[in-house]
């Protein structure tokens, strides 16, 4: 198996605040000398394939291409914190966490495809069977929220995530209007920030 470590990540894909380099996904530490990656269990090889073909973490390498095997820097245990994490990226943006605490909050059973068995995508299923007058004023109250938010693609599927623990395609016409509300209450980033 190829080591995540080794692969390079482009500045480009990234919108984050790059003001720690371990929480922008850069700075991990060398893999000491001599040191093995622990190999991934079945159950961590099948969520990473799973994450990978609903999009919700790069889909290069079955998903092997989002993690990092590293230890966090300046840990009283370093020697003993080496451990596989989920890095930031376009589809992760968040900062690196253990890949078995992502697991544990975002079981496999969440990342469940479109009906037509594809990635999810902005609006859920049941929209794709609206009027076109119905369908048309979900997106365009969707792009208005995600205009405000400055929010990309992948931030949006893991906010859908973390409240509902499905993707995007899953949520019922209640869960989105509820989704909507949730965004709409949000307030917008600052540009002088």
């Amino acid at each position: 198996m190829v080591n995540p470590l080794e692969s390079e990540l482009s500045l480009d894909l990234l919108d984050l605040p790059l003001h720690d380099p371990w929480e922008a996904g850069f700075g991990f530490p060398p893999l000491p000398k001599g040191m093995a990656p622990r190999r991934l269990t079945d159950a961590e090889l099948d969520w990473l394939e799973r994450a990978a073909l609903t999009e919700y973490i790069c889909p290069d390498d079955d998903g092997l291409e989002a993690i990092v095997y590293a230890a966090p820097p300046e840990s009283e245990k370093v020697k003993k914190a080496w451990d596989w994490y989920l890095r930031p990226d376009h589809f992760w943006d968040q900062p690196p966490r253990l890949l078995k605490a992502v697991m544990a909050d975002y079981p496999i059973d969440g990342f469940q495809l479109t009906a037509k068995q594809q990635p999810p995508n902005l609006v859920p299923d049941f929209a794709y069977d609206l009027p076109i007058e119905d369908y048309s004023k979900l997106m365009r109250s969707l792009n208005r929220e995600f205009y405000r938010l400055g929010w990309s693609l992948p931030q949006y599927k893991w906010f859908v995530m973390e409240q509902f623990r499905k993707t995007t395609a899953q949520l019922s016409p209640e869960e989105f209007s509820t989704v909507v509300e949730m965004l709409q209450a949000i307030p917008a980033i600052d540009d002088d920030d």
